[in-house]
């Protein structure tokens, strides 16, 4: 087996191999385009999450490709014919963050995945922080607070993580389609890049939040996704006059 085998962190944190009953080699490679997933599997979901670290201010189609290579390589490693039941059972997360540091770091570098400070200070996140649950039970009920604790996660991508895993969201990552969806709906002073201040983030989410859902989509991810598609088609959207937009207050 390409990486050294050793205790997991759920067995140090009282966990049994029955926390860990999904079955290998689940559908979970990303597809920038198809990314909403609102009942994905405990594997899935970590998928999601990977991709949503890694794409924060890189190209999708790019970093999916990096996510995806990074999954193969994962299930390569489970599928070692030493290597006991439970690692096979692991979803990818789960798996990085059961292995060592060396071989953790080695494995994202392999997929150039850069941000190595950010991976590893994500990963000891993962095993230092005392957790009555599992990885999975995490992201699939972590709030946006409690996700922005976590090393690489800001504003942005726990946003983006939220929005589309859960069909409850009310949320929208600021991304720069969004922006420019912004600007081109007449809302005055919206920056080019997304505001580091949470005060401006959060208002400009509001009007966000509100002219998404005002295009009639079926969801308020359905609507990102697609306003995404538009912008990175080449295709700048206009929107006819007299539509509303939301103020901010």
């Amino acid at each position: 087996m390409s990486k050294s085998l050793h205790q997991p962190w759920y067995m140090k944190k009282g966990y049994t191999d029955e926390s860990l009953s999904q079955p290998l080699n689940q559908s979970i490679k990303i597809d920038p385009l198809n990314f909403t997933n609102f009942y994905a599997s405990d594997h899935q979901i970590q998928s999601m999450f990977l991709f949503a670290v890694a794409v924060a201010g890189k190209p999708s189609r790019i970093t999916a490709e990096k996510i995806n290579g990074l999954l193969d390589d994962i299930e390569v490693d489970q599928r070692d014919e030493y290597a006991p039941d439970r690692i096979r059972r692991m979803g990818p997360l789960e798996y990085l963050i059961y292995l060592e540091h060396e071989p953790f770091i080695e494995m994202i570098k392999e997929r150039k995945l850069g941000k190595y400070n950010t991976w590893l200070k994500l990963w000891r996140f993962f095993n230092d922080q005392p957790r009555y649950y599992t990885i999975p039970e995490f992201l699939h009920s972590a709030s946006i607070k409690d996700l922005e604790q976590i090393p690489g996660v800001k504003y942005k991508t726990s946003r983006f993580f939220v929005l589309h895993s859960r069909s409850n969201a009310n949320c929208v990552p600021l991304d720069t389609h969004i922006l420019r969806f912004l600007r081109d709906r007449g809302v005055p002073c919206v920056p080019n890049v997304t505001p580091g201040s949470q005060r401006i983030y959060l208002g400009l989410e509001k009007i966000a939040v509100e002219a998404l859902k005002s295009l009639g989509y079926s969801t308020l991810a359905k609507a990102d996704l697609e306003t995404w598609k538009s912008y990175s088609n080449g295709f700048r959207q206009f929107f006819r006059e007299g539509d509303s937009t939301p103020e901010m207050v």
